[in-house]
């Protein structure tokens, strides 16, 4: 491997290792169930984290009835965790805008 090129065990390592210490920040369990026995779902998720449409769609897509994948509850419940984590330290754009008529008086 070419000098200062990282691998992608590696890099999926470093991803792990940076949701970890985030969520121990704010005192949320990590996912071990989900990267145990779904290292590939936790890994897309992590692939994603900082593309706000495509990491909520793809959460939208993990919880919709229809496709839940077969997740045991464990799994099914750190992904519903995960994704309410991540709507807080990433609210939607709307959640972001100030309302445009605080502070004005007629």
């Amino acid at each position: 491997m070419e000098k200062g090129v990282i691998s992608k065990d590696e890099l999926q390592q470093r991803r792990i290792a940076q949701l970890k210490n985030l969520l121990a920040q704010h005192k949320q369990r990590f996912p071990e169930h989900l990267a145990n026995r779904f290292p590939h779902i936790l890994e897309r998720i992590l692939s994603s984290w900082n593309n706000e449409d495509k990491t909520r769609h793809y959460f939208k897509n993990l919880l919709a009835p229809e496709s839940r994948y077969g997740f045991p509850p464990d799994a099914l419940q750190e992904i519903f965790l995960l994704s309410k984590f991540y709507d807080h330290a990433h609210p939607p754009l709307r959640a972001k805008r100030a309302d445009v008529w605080v502070g004005f008086t007629v």
